[in-house]
């Protein structure tokens, strides 16, 4: 089959299936894969940590959690686009938009996860470098341990009312034919639903509530790492914990510029 047939089956032109299969399959993909790597060499070595601090802890439960949401970009982003383009995998394109409706709450799940672990990680940071003397009962491990758990907890609750959003609907074709398609459901269609949860709740939880959290917990590592940078200036003396702080603010701070656009996109859709 031709991808130009193939396309034009689907009612999607050559230069739009050109253009997914480029943006989503090729370079989507390579960054999954890159990310993928990334993430088993972070928790390789964050492993093999023989510090055995909260951070460390907390980094690996990252890496954890952006894996699943690395894996489940394949099935949503990356796959669908082949077949348009190549012919290739019409088995699973068909199959795609049934999948669609349970694969997005799988895929939320892990993302609010990364979000909330970010903050976290950050807000661990905070308490050891900002509030040390309340550090000793926030940044220890078994805190760690017990936050993480709550998190992936809230993650799972928060995204199950996902999976009612649509309902299964027999869709007419033809003369005397129709097949099995998704809608969104009267649950997801409720204004109330779609005001409280699908913005205020998503903006607070998945957006503007963890940037806003970040952006004013960096503010005060920054300013905490400038007072301390002088200090051991003064002392001629370098600091292990200041620099980990330091590369933590740098991650930080590329998060919040990568999920800016998102929410820019979840504010203009919904």
């Amino acid at each position: 089959m031709s991808n130009q047939s193939t396309s034009d089956k689907f009612n999607i032109t050559q230069n739009c299936a050109v253009f997914d299969f480029t943006v989503y399959t090729l370079v989507g993909g390579t960054l999954c894969l890159l990310g993928l790597v990334g993430n088993v060499v972070s928790f390789s070595v964050l492993w093999k940590d023989s510090s055995k601090t909260a951070t460390a802890f907390l980094l690996r439960a990252l890496a954890v959690a952006d894996t699943l949401v690395l894996l489940m970009a394949l099935p949503i982003y990356v796959a669908p686009p082949v077949y348009p383009y190549t012919g290739f995998l019409q088995s699973y394109y068909l199959l795609y938009v049934n999948l669609l409706p349970t694969f997005w709450p799988c895929y939320l799940i892990p993302y609010t996860g990364t979000i909330m672990l970010t903050v976290l990680v950050s807000l661990n940071r905070y308490f050891a470098v900002c509030r040390p003397f309340r550090s000793q009962k926030f940044c220890s491990t078994d805190s760690a341990r017990i936050h993480v758990v709550l998190v992936a907890l809230f993650s799972v609750v928060y995204n199950i009312p996902r999976y009612f959003e649509y309902e299964k609907v027999e869709i007419c074709v033809g003369y005397n034919k129709s097949k099995e398609g998704f809608e969104i459901s009267a649950f997801g269609d409720n204004l109330l639903y779609r005001i409280l949860y699908a913005y205020v709740l998503y903006f607070i939880v998945m957006h503007g509530g963890p940037l806003l959290s970040l952006a004013f917990l960096n503010y005060k590592l920054i300013k905490a790492l400038k007072k301390r940078q002088q200090r051991r200036a003064e002392m001629g003396k370098g600091g292990y914990q200041q620099d980990i702080t330091l590369v933590l603010v740098v991650v930080i701070f590329v998060f919040m510029f990568c999920q800016t656009p998102t929410f820019t996109v979840a504010d203009t859709h919904y």
